[in-house]
């Protein structure tokens, strides 16, 4: 959770209005599919995984920082919050 001066901290995990992709998004399995969380330097963002790759640890690779910020920007909206919110506190 992100914690702050805001009485209503973020849930940066809370995966209930991410929508579930139709393949993992590491090895594109099409079944066994669970979306969670994962995080870059860039920030947090929900992901597609399916059983064995979660189990393992494996989350998608970017091809580039762009697209890692994409996926952030995407969780952020589906928490209502602003990709800061979401940025690693270091």
């Amino acid at each position: 959770m992100v914690e702050g001066d805001d009485p209503h901290p973020i849930d940066a995990d809370d995966t209930s209005r991410c929508p579930t992709a139709l393949w993992c998004d590491t090895c594109e399995a099409a079944d066994d599919l669970a979306v969670g969380t994962a995080e870059s330097t860039l920030g947090i963002f929900c992901v597609t995984l399916c059983g064995t790759c979660a189990e393992s640890g494996r989350v998608p690779r970017f091809a580039s920082w762009v697209l890692a910020l994409a996926r952030v920007h995407d969780h952020a909206e589906h928490l209502d919050c602003t990709v800061e919110d979401l940025a690693p506190r270091y």
